[in-house]
């Protein structure tokens, strides 16, 4: 019998990765497996954010890599050549393949999935106020009962405080993302959010299939 054990790490914001790349700068918050570098595209599923300063930008090409973007500040037109078109305000989505010939335009701050051959994962934004939230997550059906499931929730802005099960609660600034791993196909989870501030946070939500 193999044992799921479910556990969390919080990915805090000064500990992320930042590089540049010719349209502005983007941070890397987690990738899965843990180990794999994003260069040698030995990854499961990996979790970014961007900045782009520039107002037309050509994306680089990732074969075998399905996107999902998710704009965060600003407008953004996502031209895929040859497919659709999708323009993007806060908090709206559009998935793509990293083979198509992509354009963007706009500056936009925005959020990002990238998934390999086999890695299935979705993305929604949440919207927390002074009065706590309750969801619950599971059971997850569809999926192999052995396939590594992850949910994450990521503070764009705002303070939050999160907790899992009546656990103790961890607070949750800008920037920062909490990762739950270990999660039994036929467990329930409930969680509950609620903003720290008296104001409306923003939180993105991330369902993770990896395969096994």
């Amino acid at each position: 019998m193999v044992i799921i054990t479910l556990s969390y790490h919080i990915c805090r914001k000064e500990q992320q990765r930042t590089s540049t790349w010719s349209g502005g700068t983007t941070t890397e918050v987690a990738i899965y497996p843990p180990d794999a570098v994003y260069s040698k595209r030995n990854f499961a599923w990996r979790i970014s954010t961007a900045t782009v300063e520039v107002e037309q930008s050509t994306f680089s090409p990732l074969p075998g890599i399905w996107r999902l973007t998710m704009v965060t500040e600003g407008e953004m037109l996502l031209r895929h050549e040859g497919y659709h078109q999708a323009v993007l305000k806060p908090y709206e989505q559009d998935s793509y393949s990293g083979e198509w010939t992509t354009q963007s335009f706009g500056k936009v701050k925005d959020f990002n999935l990238m998934l390999t051959e086999g890695n299935k994962g979705e993305l929604q934004a949440l919207f927390i106020d002074e009065h706590p939230q309750s969801m619950l997550l599971g059971p997850y059906l569809t999926v192999e009962q052995l396939s590594p499931i992850f949910e994450a929730f990521y503070c764009v802005d705002g303070t939050i405080d999160f907790s899992v099960d009546g656990g103790t609660a961890e607070k949750l600034y800008a920037g920062d993302m909490l990762l739950l791993s270990g999660i039994d196909s036929r467990q329930q989870l409930r969680v509950q959010l609620s903003s720290v501030d008296k104001q409306k946070s923003s939180v993105i939500q991330a369902t993770l299939f990896a395969s096994s």
